[in-house]
């Protein structure tokens, strides 16, 4: 039988309805009696229903035997195996890295050389070589290389990487003798005995199967070795036909250079000595014309579209599927039998990080996914990294807090019920209310806020229980939250799911040493997510089956590995466990063919479209950029035989013109003008294959291609720009109203104790104060890290508390002695404190080394002072408009000096200053005494101002940055009865000193009158205006930038 010429389909015609031509002419009509070989499963699925559509083709009808490339492998080897009694073991990649450091740790004890220099004894440290050499010696497997022992690779390669090419060709053969041995098998493994089978001269018609077929081998581009070998055997001895799909220009005699990406497949035939042919159907297309130049039959109309990101490619697609309409026909062109009214779509992603974008942005309509989900991208993946970074951040016995909040949120835990009725199936849990799971997610906020006022390592053998006493007694919240305490009764099922939480995600993960424990962990883990997620997966499917894939997978490779029982460092587990599910994928049910497809660039391979849409068309994504091999890098590959990043990239060329020539209609979309991300990113530039597509267009227009907006007038161009329409928005400041219930919660703020500091925000920002005080809308707490200031203060506070209390109505000195107390107290304190062990050790030395001469310099300046109060309470009342209010705050200290009192407050910040002249500006403190509710304007100052129909409290917010030393020295003196001469800030910084609120520059009368009737007039009119305040108005000014609630405060109008 001799051999039959290559059959090539031109690239602008289907393939699929061709191959049926091909076949019926091959089997005379019998398609029953073909055996079609394609590179991948999808063309199956489409073969199979381009035939039932075909009329051609009487029905019922034997469909011909349909094999992937691996799938015929596999075939052949379980057909010829001599062990079939018991049958090779497939093995996976850990007990491939096993097997591997068995041989080379042999090998160094043997041969010794380069290996004796690498540290073989610890297994975490060469996990990430032996996962990099099992991938090399598959690829050896495949493309049927035997490779060398490569020396004197030292200034090529890494010290580990040379050791490992010096034996390479050792290793390699030690490694396929040891999978014979132990029947042990890979998909390289299985290439590399079919390749042994042939040579032992095996009759291969004789495999079931494939006895008495046509084999038709369809469609494929570069062949592996193993590939090499296997087809030429079938062709030459068996009479199979090649089938090619690709440039019309290939077959000899063409009418112009064939394209770049095809000149494998006719290198190919010259290898094997043989012709290519063409199909004799004529594509049939029509002549199209656009943008202005004539089209070739069969030549695809590409419109380019460029993004500025990737979301702005997906919206523009959207928009486009949306006017095209509903696709209700199957998503695949079917020919030979009548064509269906509507065009068959297809939406190719290069990255499959894009697939949950474009779903979740795609008009709502039938589609058809035919590529995998990476299990790395999914919610289950992020809980267990979210596991593994609570192991790999505790400290002794605490863990840290950051990692444990992240543990708590996860979505998974939050949708967990609590009860779940026994032998619950997702049917029955379908629609059922989950009161408990709504008390299990408030159980979660309280432990998250238990944990956020714990410790930055936090100890979690106890927080169920600290938990559980803040749930049901309300500890830790306010007056207004005690009604979401929860009975002992209702909390028992959040507190029995809470506590095996934290054993299945926390406390089994402490103890795992081998790749067993990691098995039994995940296993707990999932059997988690089973028992109280029931009624939850059937509502998300991706999550569900991520869950399978876990467990029918990823286990049981842990579980059942040669290395089950082998002790690991558990960084070197957890690198396992992340090699492991990144390279699981979640397959999409495929069938029935109806709706728009959504396929990877592989799986459109043999598959042709009326309309394609590609995204995301940048250099990085294709051809890509593979990464760097430090085991075998690009420029030794040539040295193995392997082929190297110019046939990869070849491979993607072709796929990529295949698809886009066998169109009608083409939209590439990609992005530009993006910068770098990361220190490792490069800019985002369009594909070479795209400027290639760009190159032809402008040939054939005879001009350069400038991009245009779509909507500028004219634009008919090819190239256009993805725009974003974003007009101005009219934003203002927005003015909360004040309302009965935020007067009722004033008045109740009123009839407290006032602090200074409450007054101190009502004046800078009323809005501000709304949402603090009144609405009681909190700050996130957390764990502090790093530096202090707040927690800082507080300590040089109490240091300070107890030199002076000690000293009360003792003059003070400033003597070696004195200093030397003072900065001991604050070193044995500081050494005792929880600062010190929280703070950075760059602030924490700095903190130890600042503070002493602060102190010394604070004795010196308050050498000859009596202290009369530390830390005390003082309280005045204040009558306003017949009612009595109460100011009431602690003071740090007030001194007596020359028969006078001295109030002093320590600031580690900043320090507030109030204007002096304010004090002489009588038309201010006029408009103060004469504001009443109902006034409108604002007060402007002095005396051309608006008087007292104006409302001043702007004016009294810029001359007072803060009145808490008025506030001081109003109730110092009302509650000691005692003349207080001044009050000053003592800044607690090198070299400061005290900041007074008059000095003795103010004048005598000018001080008395402010303290007798001026600062009284000023609380007055800060009570009646907190009392009748019409709205809460935001202020704009410096604490806006760091104002929790700024994003409140300015709307669109």
């Amino acid at each position: 039988m001799s051999p039959r010429p290559f059959i090539n389909v031109a690239w602008n015609r289907p393939f699929l309805p061709a191959l049926i031509d091909i076949a019926l002419d091959l089997t005379d009509g019998d398609m029953g009696r073909a055996f079609c070989v394609f590179p991948h499963s999808r063309p199956a699925l489409y073969l199979t229903e381009t035939i039932r559509n075909d009329e051609r083709i009487p029905k019922p009808c034997v469909l011909p035997r349909m094999e992937s490339v691996s799938g015929l492998f596999g075939l052949i080897r379980a057909a010829a195996r001599q062990d079939a009694a018991t049958g090779a073991v497939p093995v996976g990649i850990l007990d491939q890295v096993a097997l591997l450091l068995h041989i080379v740790r042999d090998l160094r004890d043997t041969h010794g050389g380069l290996l004796r220099d690498l540290p073989l004894d610890d297994s975490k440290r060469f996990f990430p070589w032996g996962v990099r050499l099992a991938n090399l010696m598959e690829e050896f497997f495949t493309h049927n290389r035997e490779p060398d022992d490569y020396i004197h690779m030292e200034d090529q390669v890494t010290p580990f990487a040379a050791a490992l090419l010096e034996n390479l060709g050792t290793i390699h053969a030690r490694y396929v003798a040891a999978l014979r041995e132990r029947g042990w098998t890979t998909p390289g493994f299985d290439a590399a005995s079919v390749v042994r089978i042939i040579a032992r001269g095996e009759d291969l018609s004789r495999i079931p199967g494939m006895a008495g077929k046509q084999i038709i081998l369809a469609g494929f581009h570069t062949l592996t070795g193993s590939q090499q070998v296997l087809f030429r055997t079938l062709w030459e001895r068996h009479g199979a036909a090649v089938c090619l799909h690709a440039d019309p220009n290939i077959v000899p005699g063409g009418s112009a250079e064939p394209h770049w990406s095809c000149t494998d497949l006719i290198r190919w035939a010259g290898a094997w000595q043989t012709t290519i042919t063409p199909f004799t159907a004529a594509p049939g297309s029509e002549p199209d014309a656009a943008h202005g130049a004539p089209r070739k039959p069969g030549e695809p109309v590409i419109t380019f579209r460029a993004g500025y990101d990737v979301h702005s490619q997906i919206s523009a697609l959207a928009e486009e599927l949306r006017a095209l309409g509903h696709n209700p026909h199957n998503s695949h062109t079917f020919e030979g039998a009548a064509r269906p009214a509507g065009e068959s779509r297809a939406v190719v992603l290069p990255d499959t990080s894009l697939l949950m974008p474009v779903l979740h942005h795609l008009p709502d309509a039938d589609r058809n996914i035919s590529m995998g989900y990476p299990l790395a991208r999914s919610p289950l993946f992020r809980l267990v990294e979210c596991i593994l970074a609570m192991q790999e951040t505790k400290r002794g016995s605490g863990y840290h807090w950051k990692a444990l909040i992240a543990l708590l949120r996860h979505p998974y835990l939050k949708m967990l019920d609590p009860s779940p009725a026994p032998d619950q199936t997702p049917d029955q849990g379908k629609g059922r209310r989950n009161p408990s799971g709504h008390n299990f997610r408030r159980f979660l906020h309280h432990a998250e806020r238990v944990v956020r006022a714990s410790r930055r390592f936090a100890p979690l053998r106890d927080l169920a229980a600290r938990t559980a006493a803040t749930v049901t007694d309300g500890a830790g919240t306010g007056p207004e939250e005690a009604a979401t305490a929860l009975s002992a009764q209702s909390l028992a099922p959040s507190l029995a799911l809470f506590s095996r939480i934290l054993d299945a995600a926390v406390f089994r993960w402490e103890s795992i040493a081998t790749p067993g424990d990691l098995a039994t962990a995940l296993q707990g883990l999932v059997d988690l997510m089973r028992d109280h997620g029931a009624a939850l997966w059937d509502h998300f499917p991706i999550d569900a089956e991520c869950l399978y894939r876990l467990s029918v997978s990823v286990i049981p490779q842990l579980a059942h590995t040669a290395l089950k029982e082998e002790h690991l460092p558990p960084e070197t587990l957890f690198a396992v466990l992340r090699n492991l599910l990144a390279q699981e994928r979640v397959p999409f049910e495929a069938y029935p063919l109806v709706g728009d497809q959504i396929l990877g660039v592989l799986e459109t391979r043999l598959l042709h479209f009326d309309r394609l849409f590609i995204l995301d068309l940048t250099e990085d994504k294709l051809p890509g950029t593979s990464g760097h091999d430090p085991l075998l890098p690009d420029s030794l590959r040539g040295l193995t035989g392997l082929p190297g990043k110019r046939g990869r990239e070849k491979v993607a060329a072709y796929n990529f013109f295949r698809l886009v020539n066998g169109a009608r209609q083409v939209t590439l979309y990609w992005q530009e003008g993006v910068t770098a991300q990361g220190l490792n990113d490069a800019k985002k530039t369009r594909s070479r294959f795209v400027e290639e597509l760009l190159w032809k267009e402008e040939e054939k227009l005879g001009r350069i291609l400038t991009p245009e907006h779509p909507e500028k007038a004219g634009c008919d161009g090819p190239l256009s720009l993805i725009s974003c329409r974003l007009p101005a928005v009219p934003r203002e400041h927005r003015t909360i109203p004040a309302k009965d219930a935020a007067m009722r919660r004033m008045q109740t703020i009123l009839e407290g104790d006032l602090s200074p500091s409450l007054l101190d925000a009502y004046l800078r920002c009323p809005a501000q104060f709304f949402y603090q005080r009144v609405g009681r809308i909190r700050e996130v707490e957390g764990v502090v890290e790093g530096r202090d200031p707040l927690g800082t203060g507080t300590f040089l506070h109490e240091v300070l508390r107890g030199y002076f209390t000690d000293r009360l109505d003792k003059p003070l000195t400033a003597d070696a002695a004195a200093a030397a107390a003072l900065c001991d107290a604050f070193s044995r304190q500081f050494a005792e404190s929880e600062l010190s062990r929280t703070l950075p050790a760059d602030d924490r030395i700095m903190l130890e080394e600042a503070v002493p001469p602060i102190l010394r310099t604070l004795l010196e300046n308050h050498a000859g002072r009596i202290p009369r109060h530390v830390e005390e309470k003082f309280r005045a009342a204040v009558i306003v408009d017949g009612k009595e209010r109460t100011l009431g705050g602690v003071i740090d200290r007030v001194d007596e000096e020359a028969g006078q009192l001295l109030v002093l407050d320590y600031k580690t910040g900043h320090v507030p200053l109030v204007k002096h002249a304010v004090w002489q500006d009588d038309a201010f403190w006029d408009a103060l005494e004469a504001w009443r509710p109902g006034g409108s304007g604002e007060y402007s100052g002095g005396s051309g101002g608006t008087g007292g129909s104006g409302d001043p409290l702007a004016a009294v917010a810029k001359a007072f940055a803060s009145v808490q030393l008025p506030a001081y020295i109003y109730m110092a003196g009302r509650q000691t009865g005692r003349a207080v001469r001044d009050a000053a800030y003592v800044p607690l910084r090198m070299g400061a000193k005290d900041t007074p609120l008059f000095g003795e520059k103010t004048a005598e009368d000018v001080r008395e009158r402010a303290i007798t009737e001026r600062i009284p007039a000023l609380f007055r009119f800060l009570l009646r205006h907190m009392a009748n305040a019409e709205n809460f108005p935001p202020r704009s000014g410096q604490n806006c930038d760091w104002c929790l609630y700024k994003n409140l405060c300015i709307i669109a109008r």
